[in-house]
């Protein structure tokens, strides 16, 4: 009996529904566990952290305020010092030996302090400005009050009797060093004296001392010798410019008896013009008192001259007189001077010695006398010395000041929840439910029928229907979705080995890209042999680079076809396509060869992309259109490593090894 190349095969059904049974059972019972964790975590930690809340005794607080006061010198000009005073009180209240002698102290008293004793962290001090609040807590209220106190009396005990040893320690060592700043003030006070006594030293200022007031005076002295030097010289070479260009020069004390001579020469050089024009020349050079006239004016034009000319003469001398003696003046003045200013420069040396000794004096002097005034201050206010009060006395407590039960029971019952959500994700993560197993398919092959694609899906329109009737299915009904074969590398590989020329060319094609539905409307032209591309058209238009193999294989494959003409012009359907796919797997000894179609070859080589990082929106780039909900069922495939583009990724399946 023969056999066509075309078979049948119909899937049978389960004969029963005992694996949905059995999944749903198992998720009731992962269901009721996770609740028994939730519930019993919350409820053990709440039960433990409440006894051991509830079970704690109530602790009682007693406090006291001490005041550090400082004198209003001290609080204005040692503000900084005064704050670390009390911070070290405060740090002295907490020291060990305080305590120690506190404890000591009442254990004359109370015998029931052991456990305080042992405990002297119950005992806290804390500063705050000028301020120290001194705590102590305990279980027993009684207990409280005549610690504080002790506490508090023993530290003042301690602070005065300090305060009184340092202060006559301190006023001690003040006498010893000002005794001995006196004998050095006696003696400094002494060599002072005789110092000034022996170089005419009468003070400090060199206005009073006699040797320096002289130069002064011989200094302003040539001042004036200078000046008066210069007027006589300027006057001297004005009187002399004077007589070259024949002007007059008159002294002051011939001025008025020149005046006199010219104004009677006025007079009668007047009278003789009016006289003229009175008379003829004849007339008047034969009237005696005319003539007589004529004469006198004769005599008196001579006599103004000899004056004029005595005067000038007489001025001329004074003026080089006078300049004469200004220079002497000068001459004598700065000899003077000179001899003056060797002693002053003697004299400054002498008493800027006699300064530094007094500068010793005057500092001497000071020290002593911040000595005296840091007596007083020690004696009188004390500045660094705080005066300490009680501001609140230490009180038996009342009523307990912790711990607040209420509050730890709400934190509790929070961390409660808090581990039992943990306790419950960490179950769930170790703990996973059982997944049901796929139902076998057989198969009865049927010859002499052509295959019925829609019975691949049979299986998962069970799983789904199942899904919709039973939700606890729907996981396990999303999973059938990612149902098709996988082929690995190396089954994929030998595959297109044993293929034959147009089974490598549909392989690789399939594998390079392009979709199902585009496989027949392949034209020759689509394909660029010198590039080793294919243009894919229509709505998913792209271009696909192709390995150098398949190119090779095209080549080949369409050496006898047309431009125009279509790559598989023999190929009727997709079922050819199918059954050469089977007939392929069929020779490479495929256990599942019936199971092989071109949909488990774009699903293998679109697994391929995902492993690799591309990102799910970027994968119609390469392969044509998928739908969203072919896509989606790629999102289980875990990526080797970060997303990547298109750009970072290998696009050609590795066919050939």
């Amino acid at each position: 009996m023969s056999y066509n190349n075309k078979v049948d095969y119909i899937p049978n059904q389960p004969f029963n529904q005992s694996s949905t049974d059995n999944s749903e059972q198992d998720l009731k019972k992962l269901q009721a566990q996770k609740w028994r964790v939730l519930f019993g975590t919350f409820i053990l930690i709440s039960i433990i952290s409440n006894i051991w809340n509830w079970t704690r005794p109530a602790v009682f607080e007693s406090q006291a305020i001490l005041h550090f006061a400082y004198p209003s010198q001290t609080e204005l000009e040692f503000s900084e010092l005064a704050q670390r005073k009390v911070e070290t009180h405060q740090q002295r209240l907490m020291s060990n030996s305080v305590i120690q002698t506190t404890f000591q102290k009442l254990a004359l008293d109370h015998s029931n302090l052991d456990d305080i004793q042992n405990n002297p962290q119950l005992l806290t001090a804390t500063a705050s400005g000028r301020l120290i609040t001194l705590v102590s807590k305990h279980e027993e209220p009684e207990l409280l009050e005549p610690v504080l106190s002790n506490w508090i009396e023993v530290y003042l005990d301690i602070v005065e009797s300090e305060k009184q040893k340092n202060n006559s320690e301190e006023l001690l060592t003040a006498n010893t060093q000002l005794q001995a700043l006196e004998v050095k003030i006696n003696h400094k006070q002494e060599e002072l004296r005789l110092f000034g006594e022996l170089n005419d030293i009468t003070s400090l200022e060199r206005d009073e001392n006699r040797v320096l007031n002289k130069i002064k005076a011989l200094s302003a002295s040539l001042d004036q010798a200078i000046a008066e030097q210069t007027a006589a010289q300027a006057l001297l070479n004005s009187l002399n410019e004077s007589v070259k260009k024949g002007q007059p020069i008159i002294r002051e004390v011939d001025q008025g008896q020149i005046n006199q001579t010219r104004q009677e020469l006025q007079l009668l050089l007047s009278e003789l013009s009016t006289l003229a024009d009175k008379y003829t020349q004849a007339y008047l050079a034969r009237d005696p008192s005319i003539v007589k006239k004529q004469q006198t004016v004769s005599v008196l034009e001579k006599s103004l001259a000899e004056q004029l000319s005595a005067s000038q003469e007489y001025y001329l001398q004074d003026a080089a007189r006078d300049l004469a003696t200004a220079q002497d003046k000068v001459k004598q003045t700065q000899e003077q001077f000179v001899q003056q200013n060797k002693k002053a420069q003697i004299f400054n040396q002498k008493l800027q010695a006699y300064k530094v000794l007094s500068d010793d004096l005057v500092a001497i002097q000071e020290q002593a006398q911040n000595i005296r005034n840091q007596q007083v201050k020690q004696e009188v206010s004390q500045p660094f010395d705080a005066k300490i009060s009680v501001l609140e006395k230490p009180n038996t407590p009342k009523f307990p000041s912790g711990p607040d039960y209420w509050f730890f029971t709400m934190v509790s019952l929070l961390i409660a929840a808090t581990v039992s959500v943990i306790a419950l994700l960490l179950f769930g993560y170790i703990v996973k439910q059982k997944q049901p197993m796929q139902t076998s398919t057989n198969y009865v092959v049927m010859p002499g029928h052509t295959v019925d694609n829609s019975l691949y899906q049979l299986p998962q329109q069970q799983t789904a229907k199942l899904a919709m009737q039973d939700p606890y299915m729907r996981l396990s009904a999303s999973n059938q979705a990612s149902s098709l074969i996988t082929l690995s590398t190396e089954q994929a590989q030998s595959l297109y080995q044993v293929a034959n020329q147009q089974a490598k060319v549909l392989i690789g094609l399939v594998y390079s890209g392009v979709a199902i539905n585009e496989l027949m409307s392949l034209l020759k032209s689509d394909f660029v042999e010198s590039e080793a591309k294919l243009h894919i058209k229509g709505k998913s238009s792209r271009t696909l680079i192709l390995s150098q193999s398949l190119s090779a294989q095209l080549t080949l494959f369409c050496e006898d076809k047309d431009g125009s003409e279509a790559i598989w012009s023999h190929i009727e359907n997709e079922d050819d396509f199918n059954q050469m796919i089977v007939n392929v797997g069929h020779d490479a000894e495929f256990s599942f060869s019936e199971q092989l179609n071109l949909s488990v070859l774009r699903h293998s080589y679109i697994s391929y992309l995902v492993d690799q990082g591309v990102r799910l929106n970027d994968v119609e780039q390469v392969v044509g259109r998928v739908s969203p909900s072919d896509l989606a069922q790629y999102r289980h495939i875990k990526r080797s490593g970060t997303s990547k583009s298109l750009a970072e990724i290998e696009l050609q399946y590795p066919l050939t090894a």
